[in-house]
Formats: structure tokens, C-alpha cells, sequence
């Protein structure tokens, strides 16, 4: 009926080192790069909120000092995030060999009893990526 699932499996694509390098070191530089780029937002932040908070007191704007500083808390727990997929791709790189020579098997997937766990390289990072933009949309 409607509900039936068919089991055919795909053959799984042969790993190729370089490219799966060329993919972690753009998953790294990208986060790198969109990291820096919130710290300098953060800096600015930052500096526009100790000017609020410099004014007198008959002339500061308490909801606009709060918004000031939730945008920081979100601006360092994003640079947080982008730090985690900066490990990951480090992780995934220093286990390239592994990776490669798993060709593409899993505890899930034994074939020719191999046995290494793979890390789903872009799985892992979109999802993480996916969560870092989605708190990011949200503010």
C-alpha cells in the first residue's frame, strides 16, 4: 500500500581523498571567515553599548540597552558554534586516512568486515551549519 518502503540500496561513490580534503578545508575556511566577521560585529556591538551606557541616567533607554545585550549574548554564543565546526573539521581532516579507507562503510553497513566508523562529512556540517544560521535568523 502506501506505507511500504523499498530497500533498495544504492551503491555506495568511492571516497576520494582530495576531494573530501578540498570539502573539509572549505567547511573550516567558510566558518573561519563568518567568524571573524561576527567578532568584528561583536566589537562594534559591544562598544555601542558601553556609549548607552555612558549616558546619564535621566537619558538612557533601558529596552535599548537590553536589545544591545542580547545581541552580544547571541553574537558570542554564534562565534561559539562556528569554533565547534572549526573542531569538527579538524577532527574530520586528522582522520582523513580513516575516512578514505573505510570507503564509505559504516557499523551500520559492514561490508568486507570493515569496521572504522565513518563521520558523514557533509551531514554533520550542514546540520551544525544549519543550527548556527537558524539561531542567527531568529535575532
Amino acid at each position: 500500500m502506501g506505507n511500504e518502503q523499498t530497500t533498495d540500496k544504492k551503491p555506495l561513490k568511492p571516497i576520494d581523498k582530495n576531494q573530501l580534503d578540498i570539502q573539509i578545508k572549505q567547511i573550516f575556511y567558510t566558518a573561519q571567515l563568518n567568524k571573524d566577521r561576527r567578532r568584528g560585529q561583536q566589537v562594534t556591538r559591544e562598544k555601542e553599548l558601553l556609549a548607552l551606557v555612558r549616558q546619564p541616567a535621566n537619558k538612557r533607554a533601558k529596552d535599548n540597552e537590553y536589545q544591545k545585550a542580547a545581541a552580544l549574548v547571541n553574537d558570542a554564543k554564534w562565534i561559539k558554534a562556528h569554533e565547534l565546526v572549526m573542531r569538527y573539521a579538524d577532527i574530520l581532516k586528522d582522520n582523513i586516512m580513516v575516512i578514505e579507507l573505510s570507503k564509505g562503510y559504516t557499523l551500520e553497513n559492514p561490508s568486507n568486515n570493515l569496521f572504522i566508523i565513518v563521520i558523514p562529512v557533509k551531514l554533520m556540517t550542514c546540520s551544525l551549519m544549519s543550527k548556527v544560521l537558524s539561531t542567527d535568523a531568529k535575532n
